[in-house]
């Protein structure tokens, strides 16, 4: 089994890249709506985030109030990296049962923006890299999320340098048009069928 991890900063484009993956046949991951799912139906993780963030992190049905927490974060990094590390080790847990249900299959895909930040190399096998110039993830991410260039660039500052991803990676995408994304996500495709396998 191949285990292959997709990253990028915010606004680069890999959930595309992903969803291309899937339409080749391969499984993906996305850690970011299993972290959503899991703070939502995790009764232990639930009770670690209103203690760290306080009541308000819940709404009356017991769902996450991510306009609360973003809120409580957004300028402190120290609470942000607590909340990730009682987020992240449940992630993980989650995706190696998750490649314990597909082990009989050939190529698996962790889609994650934060590979390099949580240390999750270690768990993958190749690291595809998705890049775009920083004006246009921040004019996608604008549209989007409807947030303000301001609040964008605040969680562009929260990730790894893209340059410093892309010397870690075994694989680049460069997207910045959706035709040449294709092609470039077709190249990758094929390059990795060939060389792993």
């Amino acid at each position: 089994m191949v285990k292959i991890g997709v990253t990028g900063n915010i606004g680069s484009g890999k959930t595309t890249v992903c969803s291309i993956f899937e339409q080749l046949g391969w499984p993906v991951y996305y850690s970011d709506e299993r972290a959503k799912w899991l703070m939502n139906n995790q009764h232990k993780i639930k009770e670690q985030i209103i203690k760290l963030l306080g009541e308000g992190s819940y709404d009356k049905n017991g769902n996450l109030d991510r306009q609360y927490v973003s809120n409580k974060i957004f300028n402190a990094p120290e609470l942000l990296q607590m909340l990730n590390h009682l987020v992240h080790p449940a992630v993980k847990d989650d995706f190696k049962k998750w490649c314990q249900e597909n082990k009989n299959l050939k190529y698996l895909v962790k889609e994650s923006a934060l590979i390099f930040e949580a240390q999750l190399q270690e768990e993958l096998d190749l690291i595809v890299v998705v890049s775009t110039s920083l004006n246009i993830a921040i004019e996608r991410v604008m549209k989007r999320d409807h947030l303000s260039r301001l609040q964008v660039l605040q969680k562009i500052k929260n990730q790894m340098p893209n340059e410093e991803k892309i010397k870690l990676a075994d694989f680049v995408i460069i997207n910045e048009d959706s035709k040449n994304l294709l092609k470039n996500t077709l190249n990758v495709y094929r390059q990795i069928k060939l060389n792993y396998y």
